[in-house]
């Protein structure tokens, strides 16, 4: 992971776990609503494994579930303000 800035980027080589580099991937760009200045904005990722971290990162990304924070079962709940629910 590098910040860089507010465009922070994950890193994934063709030699990486990719299970735990799309749960990487996913939990930085989401984890707090995306609300941090870690968030991940990018993934950079090696031409020969693209299309499975794609996958990967897709399939997790689609088990968010949204809803009221209160409930267990949620991973993401409200944002700051409208400005940050429309981006």
């Amino acid at each position: 992971v590098a910040e860089m800035g507010g465009k922070d980027a994950i890193i994934v080589a063709d030699d990486a776990n990719l299970d735990d580099a799309a749960t990487g991937v996913v939990q930085a760009a989401f984890g707090f609503q995306g609300q941090k200045c870690s968030a991940c904005s990018r993934a950079i990722i090696d031409a020969r494994v693209y299309d499975r971290m794609l996958e990967k990162i897709a399939e997790q990304t689609q088990k968010i579930k949204m809803g009221d924070p209160n409930d267990g079962a949620t991973n993401m709940s409200a944002v700051i303000n409208e400005k940050a629910f429309k981006t």
